[in-house]
């Protein structure tokens, strides 16, 4: 996208992801290491830029940093998008029925219960990534996390 300075000398940006929301409100996202948001002092020129995004393009603009995304939310992200290239319903069923019958375990316990080893960690991303099991406070993924079933998270939160 094209956009002038404050000296009206016309530049270029290109932003790192349009998301589109459920409403159907675009928003133009930049991505940039907080380190050079501060030495470039980027927050005053996407504050420029977002004056100037046509509303056929954008209806906002949002600056996302390294300290937006904490490295075991990034950690999870990646896990999950790696997992789901991957299936096999025979394991996330026997996975979830091992949750169902230990009410709340570690990732590790799960594993070794199943037999499946790495197999079994990977059906409890797919499951994670799925919203069937979740990781208990948000946890980074590994074999100490602990786990439950999404559904008996919420009825337990309902009931308190």
């Amino acid at each position: 996208m094209t956009w002038l300075d404050a000296e009206g000398t016309p530049r270029r940006h290109t932003f790192d992801f349009l998301a589109t929301l459920r409403c159907g409100k675009k928003i133009a996202i930049a991505v940039k290491p907080m380190a050079v948001v501060k030495r470039t002092r980027f927050r005053e020129t996407l504050r420029l830029i977002a004056r100037q995004v046509p509303k056929s393009f954008a209806d906002g603009v949002k600056l996302v940093t390294d300290e937006n995304l904490p490295l075991d939310e990034v950690h999870n992200a990646v896990l999950r998008k790696h997992m789901l290239r991957t299936s096999n319903p025979e394991h996330d069923a026997l996975v979830k029925n091992l949750l169902t019958e230990q009410g709340r375990a570690s990732i590790a316990q799960i594993v070794e219960t199943s037999g499946l080893e790495g197999q079994a960690f990977q059906a409890i991303i797919r499951l994670v990534a799925s919203g069937i099991i979740r990781v208990v406070d948000n946890a980074r993924v590994s074999y100490d996390a602990l786990i439950e079933l999404a559904a008996a998270s919420r009825t337990n939160e309902e009931v308190a």
